[in-house]
């Protein structure tokens, strides 16, 4: 892939999909020709091995968590190509900017491409939003920094939703019908972010405005946020088409008003 990707998460929230996981975790680590030839010859046995994954994971009551979602998509994108943050319980109140960077430095300083997973308890209501790991290492992912005679360049950003409990993803993406353009409306929850997630997004500096009735405010411009979102299911299956996206993004930073501090 020649990309190195640091993703940043909610590691403990267990408010995410058993059953988006069991499936995508099948298909991705086993033989999608097997899986085909048994579905060709009417055999199901493939998708009994979900149903029975399930239920045993529920008999025992096992929990999981995003961190379970980070391990897969490093199976699928490969382990040599991730660095992950991970130390997700250690307070911030008490450290300052540069001791904040000293943490995160080594581990997001190579890479290219920042995922940031959305998920429904991402974001601690009872703490500052300065106190919590995320918002610092989308900071840190949009700044240039020099170490020694080399400097890294500012990350793309991709921002990957994942299903709730309940399998939906509506906690976030919403979809609707525009009553005077009829055109579908994708909808993201972004004030419900962290501010620096909420104003990277539709942050474009002239965004293409639909043209079919001009009492509409749909946006025709696919590419209106400098932090594009997708759904998991949607990139796990072409990973390599979001981060292209992404990368082209950054490329054209300067037409994004991007904003960097938390």
């Amino acid at each position: 892939m020649g990309r190195k990707v640091f993703i940043s998460y909610k590691y403990a929230d267990e408010d995410v999909s058993l059953q988006y996981l069991a499936c995508y975790a099948l298909i991705k680590l086993c033989d999608a020709n097997e899986i085909k030839k048994e579905i060709d010859k009417g055999e199901y046995e493939f998708y009994e091995n979900i149903k029975l994954f399930i239920e045993e994971m529920e008999k025992q009551n096992q929990k999981i968590t995003v961190r379970d979602y980070v391990d897969l998509i490093q199976e699928v994108i490969g382990e040599e190509h991730i660095n992950k943050g991970e130390k997700d319980d250690e307070d911030l109140s008490d450290k300052s900017d540069d001791q904040i960077w000293e943490l995160l430095k080594e581990k997001m300083y190579d890479s290219s491409i920042t995922l940031v997973i959305i998920s429904p308890n991402m974001k601690e209501l009872n703490k500052r939003e300065r106190n919590q790991w995320i918002p610092w290492e989308i900071s840190y992912s949009l700044r240039r920094t020099t170490r020694g005679d080399k400097t890294s360049d500012t990350n793309a950003i991709l921002a990957v939703v994942l299903p709730d409990s309940n399998d939906n993803y509506d906690y976030f993406i919403t979809q609707s019908t525009c009553q005077y353009c009829n055109d579908t409306i994708t909808s993201s929850k972004t004030q419900s972010l962290f501010g620096i997630l909420h104003k990277n997004m539709f942050n474009k500096s002239n965004p293409i405005k639909c043209k079919k009735d001009r009492r509409c405010n749909c946006y025709c411009d696919e590419n209106n946020s400098y932090i594009s979102v997708v759904k998991f299911e949607d990139f796990i299956e072409n990973y390599n088409d979001y981060f292209d996206i992404a990368i082209s993004i950054k490329d054209n930073i300067q037409k994004y008003n991007v904003t960097k501090e938390v």
